[in-house]
């Protein structure tokens, strides 16, 4: 048994079974071998009665006295007695008419007759079973005849009891050893027994707590430790039932805060990070699944709104907009948790494509209405002139002819707006077929021509495969997209305007490239916004929906249009448009259709 066992279940055990076995020692020695001891004395004293009385009687018979009895004839008497017996002796006389009545007792003083009473009386012994007594009839004789007219009584104490006694207490005590030591072995043997139970039972019960919760004890041993058993063994199964829904809430929990758009941000009462979303992550710039240990390391506007929801003495809610790394524009919702060092929860909206989308909403709304006021102030101003009734005729069909180009911007302007809203809607009606881009690209050009020379600008086609680039789309809309982007070359080009029809992949390409001074970077992912213009001025014509309609009218074709530019050197407007499957890709070697087409 370990020290650890000593003061254990099986140290309780050993101490109980030798306290018992203490116990009935004791009453053994208490209680039984005191009645071992009266028993063996009180055998012993009868035996020893028996013979006395036996020896007493014998003498008695062999010696007679004749009458008359004189009082040294007793007293030679009762040393005989004595002598034989070792025992004291009392001898009476009877008084008659041969003989008188004397009385001896050798000792005089004899403490064993004492503790009998004195006369013809069988074999006796005292109460505390340590002596005996025997008494005889005297014989007395006259010459003719016997008589008993005396009785003789020894006493003797009880002899060889010592021996015996000791021979019961030996035995006694050894038995008292024996049941010691039955009691330490019988306690440890069931301590074992139990030990080893209930070890499985702690086993089972760690290996639980260990979080192995399919861990089972085993049912053996007593009906006690069954019932003990099966209790674990329910409870462990509950809990396993109950650790699993949990997870599984826990995992769903997880996957739904992992799904949301918005950032979710769970921040202990000690303002360590305890939860954070993909969504998070990429809001606060920061590699997926790395570690926040502290909201110090947040961004600074977050940060504040943790640690003030934390604070017990504020209010449990607080909403800010910040601004995150890389731009981002946030709106951001703190909430302290109900309980006692609960936490807070932090979420993060991202509304910066909802700001641009408002900040566009309201410069469309500024433009709009610019692009609306100046025609109408022009149409007003006219129509105030034409009331004057001193106009003369020149000067009013004049004004007349302004007012109808004021009235076919408006028109255009209105035209454009429900162009684009049809787009944005999807609701444009598209005639989807074949089209031959080289043919579409040269019909649209030639008009353009004179236009171009007439601003110094050399206008060219040029179409790269020999075979023609055909196109699924809807001719109109591509001629319309061409009439965009040349319109918008010839504002904008230097000295030449390039138009190339290729094949690239899969796609058709128009290309329609000139030498201007180019745009700027930061001005190329906004070039295609509505009411986009390079200038702030407004000096130049139109309401800047062109490319924003060429745009859409690409992307409605299932096709796309790009830009690339370069300030000093000009800019590369590209088209591309799905190609016809009837279409034959050229073979390796063919020439172009035309090195270059000069527009005549």
């Amino acid at each position: 048994m370990t020290l650890r066992g000593l003061f254990g279940l099986q140290g309780l055990l050993v101490a109980a079974l030798v306290v018992v076995g203490f116990a009935a020692s004791l009453a053994v020695l208490l209680v039984v071998l005191p009645t071992l001891e009266s028993s063996v004395s009180r055998d012993q004293a009868a035996r020893q009665a028996d013979a006395l009385s036996e020896q007493v009687r014998a003498i008695a018979a062999r010696r007679e006295l004749e009458a008359p009895v004189t009082r040294e004839e007793l007293l030679d008497f009762a040393r005989a007695m004595r002598a034989a017996t070792g025992g004291d002796v009392f001898v009476s006389s009877n008084q008659s008419f041969v003989t008188p009545a004397y009385q001896v007792q050798l000792p005089a003083n004899s403490e064993l007759l004492s503790q009998f009473r004195i006369g013809p009386l069988p074999a006796q012994v005292t109460a505390d079973r340590e002596a005996v007594s025997a008494s005889a009839p005297l014989q007395i004789g006259n010459g003719l005849s016997t008589t008993n007219t005396g009785f003789v009584q020894v006493a003797t104490p009880v002899s060889g009891l010592a021996p015996e006694l000791a021979a019961v207490q030996r035995r006694v005590i050894v038995a008292v050893f024996l049941v010691l030591a039955l009691a330490v072995f019988a306690g440890l043997a069931l301590s074992r027994l139990i030990g080893k139970r209930t070890a499985r039972l702690a086993k089972t019960a760690s290996q639980l707590a260990g979080g192995d919760l399919s861990a089972r004890a085993p049912r053996e041993g007593p009906e006690e430790l069954r019932m003990l058993s099966d209790a674990l063994n329910l409870m462990a199964g509950r809990v396993e039932g109950l650790v699993s829904d949990i997870t599984h809430e826990r995992d769903r929990a997880q996957a739904m805060i992992g799904s949301l758009e918005e950032g979710v941000i769970a921040v202990g009462p000690g303002g360590g990070v305890t939860v954070a979303n993909e969504a998070a992550y990429q809001f606060l710039g920061v590699p997926s699944g790395a570690q926040f240990l502290r909201i110090e390391e947040l961004p600074l506007p977050i940060a504040e709104a943790a640690r003030a929801v934390l604070d017990l003495d504020s209010p449990s809610t607080a909403v800010r907009q910040v601004a995150l790394p890389g731009g981002i524009e946030a709106d951001l919702t703190a909430v302290r948790l109900s309980g006692e060092g609960a936490g807070a929860v932090l979420a993060l909206r991202d509304v910066t494509e909802a700001r641009r989308l408002e900040r566009a909403r309201r410069d469309l709304v500024a433009n709009v209405s610019h692009e609306l006021k100046t025609p109408l102030a022009a149409i007003r101003g006219f129509e105030e002139l034409l009331e004057d009734p001193t106009l003369d005729e020149a000067h009013r069909t004049e004004f007349l002819g302004m007012m109808r180009g004021e009235i076919t911007r408006l028109e255009r302007l209105v035209e454009e707006q429900l162009q684009l809203a049809r787009l944005d809607a999807g609701a444009l009606p598209m005639e989807i077929g074949s089209v031959d881009l080289g043919d579409l690209a040269a019909g649209v050009a030639e008009p353009r021509r004179v236009l171009a020379e007439r601003d110094g600008v050399e206008l060219t086609v040029r179409v790269v495969p020999r075979t023609p680039v055909m196109a699924r789309a809807d001719g109109a809309r591509v001629e319309q997209i061409l009439l965009i982007l040349l319109d918008n070359a010839q504002r904008h080009a230097g000295g030449n305007i390039r138009v190339v029809v290729s094949r690239e992949g899969g796609s058709a390409v128009v290309d329609v490239v000139d030498d201007g001074h180019g745009i700027p970077p930061e001005d190329q992912e906004t070039v295609f916004d509505r009411f986009y213009r390079r200038d702030a001025s407004r000096s130049r014509p139109g309401a800047g929906l062109g490319l924003a309609i060429a745009r859409g009218l690409a992307v409605a074709q299932d096709g796309e249009l790009t830009l690339e530019s370069e300030v000093g050197v000009g800019s590369t407007f590209s088209l591309r448009l799905p190609l016809d499957d009837d279409s034959v890709e050229p073979a390796r070697g063919d020439e172009e259709r035309t090195d270059t087409m000069v527009l005549k």
